[in-house]
């Protein structure tokens, strides 16, 4: 992994799903902090999906986690 230009606008993630099946993604800047939900009804059309996060926290943190959990 590398650092993010200090300038970055977005974030896409990209991960291999289930097409028909509502993903939620979750984003923190401390892994020993709680997980920000960012979105809880992201559907999977096919079998990769994507969710552009452009609503980074200002000022810019120098490490952003992710996770994408499948929901029933």
């Amino acid at each position: 992994m590398g650092e993010a230009p200090a300038d970055i606008a977005e974030i896409v993630l990209r991960w291999d799903s289930k097409p028909g099946r509502t993903y939620a993604v979750d984003r923190t800047s401390d892994p020993g902090a709680e997980w920000e939900e960012l979105d809880d009804g992201v559907t999977a059309t096919g079998e990769s999906t994507e969710y552009c996060d452009a609503a980074l926290p200002e000022p810019g943190p120098r490490i952003l986690l992710y996770r994408v959990r499948g929901l029933e």
